[in-house]
């Protein structure tokens, strides 16, 4: 792969944008970073950071990371994002929640850095009424964890499901360890997750109710804004909009052909 290559690849995961060397990484939409750091991952058989591509200030020096690879007497694979089994990628995978997952998991549902944010927003129960209420209206939902060492890294859920709609909603909760290079696995399992989610159920579009303080999160071409709730939360003091975004079928199915979810 030339520079050139590089470039094309760029532009395909992240769309909608003026890609040069120069370009800053931390420029980019959390999303096309995964995407990216999935590609560049892949291209190498030894296990990659979740976070490599956030590793460098600029793409130049994402390229001259991946030139030193293709230099050297490393093993590299082709330039295409690999296709793993549903629900799992190089990096991480979905599996089912099990009962020794519920201690961290109740422990990061109620820590005060980040209860507000979550779905019982600040409001602390027990741990008989918490175990009650992990299944209560959720459709389906699977652990995020690495494929290499097996630590547990979030939560992914999907609920309020609608069967004469064909929609559903989708959210996620970051808990356990986090190791040093793990910034986007809980990231990358919800696409995982929206794909088998997809691939399961006859849904028409997967919602995502956002806080302003996330939109960063989604890029143009990835989920399009359905209409948003001002002040309809509260958030660090002070009343923050929530956003309503979509992910439609037939769009996802282009993201998944780019991206290899």
């Amino acid at each position: 792969m030339d520079l050139d290559d590089f470039l094309r690849q760029i532009d395909r995961l992240a769309p909608g944008g003026d890609h040069s060397l120069d370009t800053e990484v931390a420029t980019l939409p959390v999303v096309q970073r995964i995407a990216i750091t999935r590609w560049l991952a892949d291209r190498l058989e030894r296990p990659v950071d979740l976070d490599v591509v956030s590793q460098h200030r600029t793409l130049g020096d994402a390229w001259r990371w991946l030139d030193e690879v293709q230099q050297s007497d490393e093993p590299t694979r082709g330039a295409d994002p690999l296709r793993h089994r549903v629900g799992e990628s190089s990096r991480v995978r979905l599996r089912p929640l099990v009962e020794e997952d519920l201690g961290p998991l109740y422990l990061a549902s109620f820590d005060p850095v980040t209860a507000n944010a979550w779905r019982y927003r600040g409001r602390t129960m027990s741990p008989t009424a918490f175990l009650d209420s992990v299944h209560e209206g959720v459709r389906a939902q699977y652990v995020v964890e690495s494929v290499a060492g097996r630590e547990a890294f979030g939560l992914v859920s999907a609920y309020d499901h609608s069967s004469h709609g064909l929609h559903c909603k989708v959210a996620f909760l970051r808990f356990g360890a986090r190791p040093p290079g793990s910034g986007g696995a809980v990231i990358e399992g919800m696409l995982l997750f929206i794909s088998h989610l997809f691939d399961t159920f006859p849904y028409r579009k997967v919602f995502a109710e956002v806080p302003d303080y996330n939109m960063g999160l989604f890029a143009e071409g990835l989920a399009q804004q359905e209409g948003v709730l001002r002040d309809y939360l509260f958030h660090a003091g002070h009343p923050a909009d929530l956003h309503i975004v979509s992910f439609r079928r037939d769009q996802w199915e282009q993201v998944r052909d780019a991206t290899g979810w």
